[in-house]
């Protein structure tokens, strides 16, 4: 889940522009404590000290993320599809076990969605299609986290 944090313009959503936003992934570890991921600043961190890679793209994945709302169609058509994808970010070791895209899912969403449509069209990649990304640990991660004493001001809209 995505929150956006801070002051935001009267009956903004998630597609309008937010004043003073701050970008936050939210999820529960382990434990069942929310956790607050600072996305810019990791953002900012992992395009300085990380090279992009290939993340294959898992059209499960995909559906999965339609399915359970993590992905907003009005936000991918408005905002994801009408700027450059910039590299996800994915955990390789969210919650201990699996990897987790914990910025870009829009981005892959809609990546997804070109290489179904072109291959309905007939087009084949050769091989197996990615999409860049920055793969972070756990540890690198939880540098960025919120922490609960800096959340008091809360959420201005979930998405």
């Amino acid at each position: 889940m995505v929150v956006f944090w801070g002051r935001m313009r009267q009956g903004a959503t998630m597609t309008d522009q937010l004043i003073g936003k701050a970008e936050i992934f939210q999820f529960t570890d382990e434990s069942g404590t929310e956790q607050w991921l600072a996305i810019e600043p990791l953002r900012h961190w992992a395009e300085a000290n990380c090279e992009p890679r290939g993340v294959p793209i898992d059209i499960r994945k995909v559906e999965d993320m339609f399915a359970n709302g993590r992905i907003d169609p009005e936000h991918l058509r408005k905002h994801t599809m009408q700027r450059d994808p910039r590299p996800i970010i994915v955990c390789k070791d969210f919650q201990g076990i699996a990897s987790e895209i914990v910025d870009g899912n829009h981005t892959y969403a809609a990546m997804a969605s070109a290489l179904m449509m072109a291959e309905r069209e007939g087009i084949q990649l050769p091989g197996s299609p990615n999409i860049p990304g920055y793969v972070i640990t756990r540890a690198q991660m939880e540098r960025f986290l919120v922490p609960l004493e800096a959340r008091t001001a809360g959420p201005a809209i979930i998405a």
